[in-house]
C-alpha cells in the first residue's frame, strides 16, 4: 500500500515539474524570439528613419547615384515581410545583405560633410540601443541602462 502511495506522489510531483519545465521553456523561447526579431528589425527602423532624414536634410545635395541609391533601398525595405514562414525568413536575410550593400554604395555617394553616417556607425548604435555594446567611457549610455542583462 505505501507503495502505491509514493509511486502516485512520484508521478505527481514527476508531471508538475515537467509542465514547469514546459512553461519555463517556453517564457524562454518567446523572450529569446522577441529578442532577436528585435535585434534583426532595428536596423530597418533605424534606415527609415535615416532614409528620411537624407531626403529631408541634404535634399538637392544628392547625387544622381545617391538619390538611386536611396530609392532601391526603400523598395527593399517595403519588400520584407515580418512573420515567421520559413520562405520569408529566408527570403528577408536575403534582402537585409542587399540593403546593407546597398548602404555602403549610397554613403560613398554621400557629400563629404555626410560622412559619418556609414554602415559601421549605424552597425554600432544598433549594438547600444539593443544592449549588445557597451560605450567604453563612463558616460551613462543605452547600453549600461538594462542591468538585468535581457537584451
Amino acid at each position: 500500500m505505501r507503495l502505491t502511495q509514493y509511486q502516485r506522489f512520484y508521478q505527481e510531483g514527476f508531471e508538475e515539474g515537467q509542465a514547469e519545465s514546459t512553461n519555463a521553456s517556453f517564457r524562454e523561447g518567446k523572450e529569446y524570439g522577441l529578442q532577436t526579431g528585435f535585434q534583426k528589425y532595428l536596423i530597418i527602423g533605424q534606415l527609415k528613419g535615416i532614409l528620411h532624414a537624407i531626403d529631408k536634410g541634404v535634399g538637392d545635395d544628392l547625387s544622381p547615384q545617391a538619390i538611386i541609391q536611396i530609392s532601391q533601398i526603400k523598395l527593399l525595405i517595403n519588400q520584407i515581410k515580418i512573420d515567421n514562414e520559413y520562405g520569408n525568413v529566408i527570403e528577408t536575410e536575403k534582402i537585409l545583405v542587399k540593403i546593407r550593400n546597398k548602404l555602403r554604395v549610397l554613403t560613398n555617394a554621400l557629400p563629404s560633410d555626410k560622412k559619418d553616417f556609414n554602415l559601421q556607425n549605424i552597425d554600432f548604435m544598433g549594438r547600444l540601443i539593443s544592449g549588445l555594446e557597451v560605450e567604453k567611457s563612463n558616460k551613462p549610455s543605452i547600453g549600461n541602462l538594462n542591468d538585468d542583462g535581457m537584451w
